[in-house]
C-alpha cells in the first residue's frame, strides 16, 4: 500500500507541474503548442479505448459478485438515490449563486448563429427511454453508448445468477480476467499523464487564447465557484453524513481520480483512474467500485448540471 500511495503522490505532482508549464508552453509558444495536439489526443484515446472492456466487465462481475437480485435491488436504488440527489443539489447550488451575482446583464448578439439549436428536438420520454436499450449490442459498444451498454451488462449479469454453478464459474473467471487486464492497462496509460495533459492544457491555451478567459471572467468565476463549492462542501457533507468519515481525507486519497477529471474533461476518460484509485487508496470493495462507478461517469453529471443551470 505504502508504494502504491508514493506512485499516486509522485504523478499527482507531476500533473499538476505538467499544467503549469502547459498553460505557460500555450501562452508563449501558441504555434508549437497547436501542432502537438496528437499527443495528448493519443492519450485520451488510450483512456477511452479501455472504457467499454472495463465498464462491461465491471458490471458483470460486480452483479455475480452482490450473488442475489436482492442486493442488487439493494445497492442499485442506493445508488441512483445517492445520483439524484447530489445533481439536485448542484442545480440548486447554480441556481443560488445566480440570483446573488448579478451576471446576467444583456449582450450583444452580433455573429452569433442559433441553427443548431433550431434544429434540436423536442424531448421525447419515450425517445429517452428507447435510447437506453440495445437493439445491436456490438454496434453501441463500437460506438462507445455507454448506457446501453451498462444495461445490457446489467440484464447480462442477473441472467448469469440464474445459470448453474458450473456454467456461471467460467463467466466469472473470463470477464474478472478482462477486467483486471483493462485496470493493468490503465496502469500503463497513467505513466503518460502528466505528458498528456501538458499537451491538452497547452492546445486548449494556445486554440481559444488567455483573451476567451478574460472576456467572460464573471461567468467563470462563478461556474467555477459553484462546481468548487459543490465538490468541496456539498459534496463532502453528503459523504460524510452517509458515509460517516472523513471526506477530505478521502478526496486527498483519491485526488489522482479529480486532477485527471480536471485536466482531460472527461468522465469516461477518467474512469480507469477512479476505479484503481477507488479501490487501492480509497478502500471501496471491488464490487461496489465496479457497479457504481461505471454507472456514474454516464448518468451522474453534476458538474453539467450546475453548468447549464448558470448557462
Amino acid at each position: 500500500m505504502i508504494k502504491k500511495v508514493k506512485k499516486y503522490a509522485t504523478t499527482n505532482t507531476l500533473v499538476i507541474v505538467g499544467i503549469v508549464l502547459g498553460v505557460l508552453f500555450g501562452i508563449f509558444f501558441p504555434e508549437t503548442a497547436l501542432k502537438q495536439k496528437v499527443i495528448g489526443t493519443i492519450f485520451i484515446s488510450f483512456l477511452k479505448m479501455l472504457v467499454v472492456p472495463l465498464v462491461f466487465a465491471s458490471i458483470f462481475v460486480a452483479i455475480l459478485g452482490l450473488g442475489s437480485l436482492q442486493h442488487l435491488k439493494d445497492i442499485g436504488l442506493k445508488t441512483i438515490g445517492l445520483y439524484i440527489l447530489t445533481t439536485a443539489l448542484a442545480t440548486l447550488l447554480a441556481i443560488t449563486a445566480m440570483n446573488i451575482f448579478n451576471i446576467g446583464e444583456q449582450v450583444s448578439r452580433e455573429g452569433l448563429e442559433f441553427a443548431k439549436a433550431a434544429s434540436i428536438a423536442p424531448f421525447s420520454f419515450e425517445t429517452m427511454i428507447l435510447s437506453f436499450i440495445p437493439t445491436n449490442i456490438f454496434s453501441s459498444m463500437s460506438n462507445g453508448s455507454m448506457m446501453q451498454i451498462i444495461v445490457f451488462a446489467i440484464l447480462f449479469g442477473v441472467a448469469a445468477l440464474y445459470l448453474k454453478p458450473t456454467e456461471k464459474e467460467p463467466l466469472i473467471k473470463f470477464f474478472t480476467a478482462v477486467s483486471e487486464a483493462m485496470l493493468k492497462m490503465a496502469e500503463w496509460v497513467i505513466l503518460m499523464t502528466p505528458i498528456g495533459v501538458f499537451s491538452l492544457i497547452s492546445y486548449v491555451i494556445a486554440d481559444q487564447g488567455v483573451d476567451v478567459v478574460v472576456g467572460l471572467w464573471k461567468y467563470i468565476l462563478v461556474v467555477v465557484g459553484v462546481i468548487f463549492f459543490h465538490g468541496v462542501v456539498t459534496l463532502p457533507a453528503v459523504l460524510a453524513y452517509f458515509g460517516k468519515i472523513n471526506p477530505y481525507r478521502y478526496l486527498a486519497d483519491v485526488r489522482e481520480a479529480s486532477i485527471m477529471a480536471f485536466s482531460t474533461a472527461s468522465s469516461a476518460a477518467t474512469l480507469p483512474i477512479s476505479m484503481r484509485v477507488s479501490e487501492e487508496l480509497g478502500g471501496v470493495s471491488k464490487k461496489t467500485a465496479s457497479f457504481v462507478l461505471p454507472l456514474g461517469a454516464t448518468v451522474s453529471m453534476d458538474g453539467t448540471a450546475a453548468y447549464l443551470s448558470i448557462a
